[in-house]
């Protein structure tokens, strides 16, 4: 969590206080599907009252419940900001971990659990700062919304989704600070913070691959798993064509700015080419990561996720 408090002795207590309550939120099974966050909306709203704040669980369906509660000015004189996040997590194969998903438990300095980083961190660390402000109490020019949403990682139908059709009234904010963004990165030697300012499209395409049967004793050539393999490869192989939207070529900008020198001069070349062209980029002094980063900011990208296929061992399908 990064420093938030100018006093150093708060800070060390939002940290402490922020580690414990991600601690228990990631001990609680709110694995997508089924979701089940009300484990987590019940978490939270004992947090909530124990320090005297109030707070509205809603359900979208049986045990699909998100919590919101809200701060709030004297006297306002700006619409809301809120705080959000999601407490459901992407399903887990447990004899693939190190530790127990669930557990929680610190190792090697690091909080181990399904959700610690997607989202559940950033929702402990939201809470965290929602408490100070309630319990530091200074005057603010606006309402603090705190909301912990159901159904994030199939969508939404059940979360953000439904509370903005059926219960706007309790998350209608100016803005709000969620994941993404905020991530660092480094351009010979200089850290760069990124500010998400959407997100992109996706298209989720089926493909359906056929090929000539039979018994696995006797290989065929035209099989449909060597056709898939073909196909996948192809598209491994393509390179969309750039394209630098408004927001990263805005990002682009500002970093030759602040650095100058040869950066300048590579950004100057990606962009002022007609159409815009990758390869000076990718002579920035980045990490790999951060290549591979800037790369999928500048373009379309494609990747299977998903294979079926194949009904018996011995049969070839």
């Amino acid at each position: 969590m990064p420093t938030i408090a100018a006093d150093p002795a708060l800070d060390a207590s939002l940290r402490a206080e922020a580690i414990a309550l991600l601690q228990g939120l990631l001990r609680l099974d709110t694995q997508t599907p089924p979701g089940n966050e009300r484990l987590a909306a019940d978490y939270i709203a004992a947090v909530l009252d124990a320090e005297g704040i109030a707070y509205d669980i809603v359900e979208s369906a049986p045990i699909r419940a998100t919590i919101v509660s809200r701060l709030r000015a004297a006297n306002p004189t700006g619409r809301p900001v809120m705080m959000m996040g999601h407490t459901d997590v992407v399903t887990v194969e447990p004899e693939k971990w190190d530790h127990d998903p669930f557990c929680g438990d610190i190792f090697d300095g690091y909080v181990y659990g399904r959700g610690a980083l997607d989202m559940k961190g950033q929702v402990a660390a939201s809470l965290a700062v929602f408490l100070a402000l309630k319990r530091a109490n200074p005057p603010l020019t606006r309402d603090v919304i705190f909301c912990a949403f159901a159904d994030e990682e199939e969508g939404g139908v059940f979360g953000a989704e439904w509370v903005w059709s059926n219960r706007r009234h309790l998350i209608d904010a100016e803005f709000a600070i969620n994941e993404g963004g905020g991530e660092p990165l480094t351009v010979a030697g200089v850290d760069f913070i990124g500010c998400q300012v959407a997100e992109k499209g996706s298209a989720r395409l089926r493909m359906t691959v056929k090929g000539s049967p039979g018994h696995a004793s006797v290989p065929l050539e035209n099989t449909a798993f060597r056709n898939l393999g073909i196909a996948l490869e192809r598209l491994h192989a393509w390179e969309p064509p750039t394209v630098i939207v408004k927001p990263v070529r805005a990002m682009l900008e500002g970093i030759a700015a602040v650095l100058g020198g040869e950066a300048a001069s590579l950004v100057a070349e990606a962009l002022l080419t007609d159409p815009p062209t990758w390869e000076p980029l990718s002579r920035l002094p980045l990490n790999d990561y951060e290549r591979r980063f800037l790369h999928a900011q500048t373009r379309n990208t494609v990747v299977p996720t998903m294979i079926h296929g194949g009904s018996r061992i011995n049969v070839i399908p």
